[in-house]
């Protein structure tokens, strides 16, 4: 295998993940590419996390532990970006665990194009790991051509966990960090990849996919993806809130309605799931007022017919709206 000298970064959040742990830092020292940092941050755990990341940064000098009071995922996610000295930055979740060719693939693919960021795809992985399924193929151009950012977006609506998340992807250091300044997750918000997934597309020159597996994503049930719906899921709605206004900004008006509908749909799934609290039901009409102003503000641009139907019918009435929802589902 040829030599590389460049330093991929891997920062590795960890929270009461010690039946999972060993299977991901496993996959991680066992990579092909063999010039890593990787940054594990035991983020308060209560179980045995943090003693099992001290056993494997003694037997792995490449692996540096931070145990720190608990933050979240994007507290631990920031400690590990403040940490970091590598060339390349890649996000890893401790439940979940690497193909042991994924940071080469990666590496390859960016390096070879010039790119700025690399994307790949996922499998998913049942809790116990009987069971492995692959994600669909990306339906945007594949390596070695690259990617327009419009052709990003819209493949997140067909392949939408892979284009958002933050651990399909080899980033430049300098989307991170740059000048000084750090790009930083949201405190005490769910999904936070969605936030600063604008912000990291911006600053793209050149952007390359490949269809190769990257991570087995663990269907946990304890995950976030897996939790009840609950007020915190409001943040979701904020942060495609202000995807919405970006692409609206881009041009990106087949995809910003797209956004507007997905968001209306959890609205409404939200809707119903707070009946009967009406603490949550009231935050959750607030943001359902934030975006009927945002219907109000696309009206005047230049949407498609049907698109400004949605954004008339659910600045009218967002319980007609569920409604007309519900009869076409």
């Amino acid at each position: 295998m040829a030599q590389y000298n460049e330093t991929i970064s891997v920062v590795i959040p960890a929270y009461n993940v010690q039946k999972y742990l060993s299977a991901c830092l496993d996959s991680v020292i066992n990579q092909t590419y063999h010039n890593l940092e990787i940054i594990v941050i035991n983020d308060g755990s209560t179980d045995s996390t943090g003693t099992i990341c001290d056993d494997y940064a003694r037997k792995d000098t490449r692996i540096k532990v931070i145990h720190q009071e608990n933050q979240g995922l994007s507290g631990a996610r920031n400690t590990g970006l403040n940490n970091c000295t590598g060339d390349y930055i890649f996000f890893l979740d401790s439940d979940d665990y690497l193909n042991s060719n994924a940071l080469l693939l990666l590496y390859q693919a960016l390096n070879s194009t010039h790119a700025d960021l690399a994307i790949g795809n996922y499998c998913y992985v049942s809790e116990d790991g009987s069971k492995i399924t692959p994600a669909k193929p990306f339906s945007c151009p594949i390596y070695p051509e690259s990617v327009k950012e419009y052709s990003i977006w819209k493949s997140a609506i067909v392949q939408y966990i892979a284009i958002t998340v933050v651990w399909t992807k080899l980033y430049r250091r300098s989307l991170w960090i740059n000048d000084g300044n750090t790009l930083s997750f949201p405190l005490g918000k769910l999904h936070e990849d969605t936030y600063v997934l604008p912000f990291i597309l911006k600053q793209c020159q050149k952007i390359i996919c490949i269809n190769d597996t990257i991570v087995y994503y663990r269907q946990s049930t304890n995950s976030i993806m897996h939790q009840q719906l609950s007020i915190k899921n409001i943040s979701w709605c904020e942060h495609h809130y202000n995807i919405i206004n970006y692409l609206n900004d881009k041009g990106y008006y087949d995809i910003a309605t797209w956004y507007f509908k997905e968001t209306a749909r959890v609205c409404i799934n939200l809707y119903d799931s707070f009946k009967g609290n009406s603490e949550n039901i009231y935050y959750l009409k607030k943001y359902i007022n934030k975006q009927k102003k945002l219907a109000l503000s696309l009206m005047i641009r230049h949407y498609s017919i049907s698109a400004k139907i949605v954004f008339v019918l659910f600045l009218s009435s967002f319980h007609l709206y569920k409604v007309i929802y519900k009869l076409k589902k």
